[in-house]
């Protein structure tokens, strides 16, 4: 088999008479999403067990990897994603269809929460698909993300070799790619499929689940470790049974003296005979489970692309202190992910709006207080750039946040040198 014929049979690939009869049975546009209920709105999912195992183990019960995922998701959303003319200085569009679409994607969401959305799905799952809703001539009117395991990319080896259609699995509704676009994180197993960011922390993210379990399931034993009861002789069944309840019985007692009182009495068992009491596997202490725990939640931190101290983790900070490891997050994580989601949208979206060659999706960060640098510095060197005239005096007043004056756009020259004029 060659590398055209495994790439295909990775994703599903079907005849061109099935095509006619599944579009045959998909219903028309009407104004709603065909993929998803109210639940997928708000982020909830439900598939495979692979993507469940993420989610519920992932994103659920670990703390580090919720924490990672929604620190990256929300820094995304601050971005305020729009619509964006020129390249060396881009203009924000407003008033625009495009720019209408993407500050209001669909009635139950703004921009900020679309967005986080879209980078929590595409994170967890590796993937995320976007559904347009509209008219069949020009731009969407709506944007929907359905759950990205319900969706499946199929293509044809007798067309182009790309995507021809998504197909939902439950359902059997279809969608061109003109209705709907795949994001997807890059898995070098398989080119129409993402992987999930969980996957590649997710033995680190077992450890910390599991380790916490355990510690959980210990307090609830009131500290005390399974152990083995070894008698010395030979037992009935009624014996054993009633023995085993005794035990039981008085370790409970004990226990729930001890919550009341304080240490209680040792507990005697009478008719125990020659009995030997073992301990069952080690302690927290032995394994030494807290160190072990705390190596995972880092592991998580450098999968997901987020500093630990951020995790709550300062013992292995790797930046000077918070301000640095939250502008780490937007350099090297959260613009990257925004450029991605930008650049998908306006391939996918661009040409329905009629975008020319510098029309597209972008965003400012100058409205972001953790890419900024430290205030007092700032004014220092707005103040340096005035006095050198290399900009006017109603910039310096524009970047000080002050109302321009009539007559103040001119520069000033020191004192020190003649202009040659």
């Amino acid at each position: 088999m060659g590398l055209f014929d495994s790439l295909f049979g990775q994703a599903k690939a079907v005849s061109s008479e099935e095509h006619r009869e599944r579009r045959a049975q998909s219903r028309s546009l009407q104004g709603k999403s065909r993929a998803i209920t109210s639940a997928d709105v708000f982020g909830a999912t439900v598939g495979d067990s692979e993507v469940t195992d993420y989610v519920e183990e992932g994103y659920q019960a670990n703390p580090y990897i919720h924490r990672a995922i929604s620190l990256v998701a929300s820094s995304v959303a601050t971005l305020d994603i729009g619509v964006y003319d020129g390249k060396e200085r881009p203009q924000r569009i407003t008033g625009e269809d495009a720019a209408k679409l993407i500050e209001r994607p669909n009635p139950l969401q703004s921009n900020s929460s679309f967005m986080e959305a879209l980078v929590t799905k595409l994170m967890l799952n590796g993937e995320v698909y976007v559904e347009a809703i509209g008219p069949s001539q020009g731009g969407p009117a709506e944007l929907y993300l359905p759950d990205p395991s319900e969706i499946d990319p199929e293509v044809d080896k007798d067309a182009d070799g790309l995507i021809q259609r998504y197909v939902q699995e439950t359902t059997g509704e279809e969608w061109p790619p003109r209705e709907m676009h795949q994001i997807r994180l890059v898995n070098p197993e398989n080119p129409f499929r993402g992987q999930s960011v969980v996957q590649a922390v997710s033995r680190a993210g077992d450890v910390s689940n599991y380790g916490r379990k355990y510690l959980h399931a210990l307090l609830k034993a009131n500290g005390v470790p399974p152990h083995l009861i070894m008698l010395a002789g030979q037992m009935g069944p009624e014996e054993r049974e009633n023995f085993e309840d005794q035990f039981a019985q008085r370790t409970l007692s004990a226990f729930q003296e001890m919550r009341a009182d304080g240490l209680p009495k040792p507990q005697v068992m009478q008719d125990a005979g020659q009995a030997r009491l073992d301990r069952i596997g080690f302690s927290p202490d032995d394994m030494e489970l807290l160190p072990s725990m705390q190596q995972a939640a880092r592991e998580v931190a450098t999968g997901m692309g987020v500093a630990p101290e951020l995790l709550g983790d300062p013992e292995n900070k790797v930046y000077d202190n918070v301000k640095q490891a939250r502008k780490a997050l937007y350099t090297e994580t959260a613009i990257p992910m925004a450029e991605k989601i930008c650049g998908e949208l306006t391939h996918w979206l661009g040409p329905q709006f009629g975008f020319g060659d510098n029309r597209r999706f972008y965003f400012e960060t100058e409205h972001i207080n953790a890419l900024q640098g430290d205030p007092a510095r700032k004014r220092e060197l707005d103040l340096r750039e005035l006095e050198s005239g290399a900009i006017t005096i109603n910039e310096y007043r524009q970047r000080q946040g002050k109302e321009p004056k009539e007559g103040a756009d001119v520069l000033l020259v020191p004192k020190s040198k003649q202009p040659l004029a």
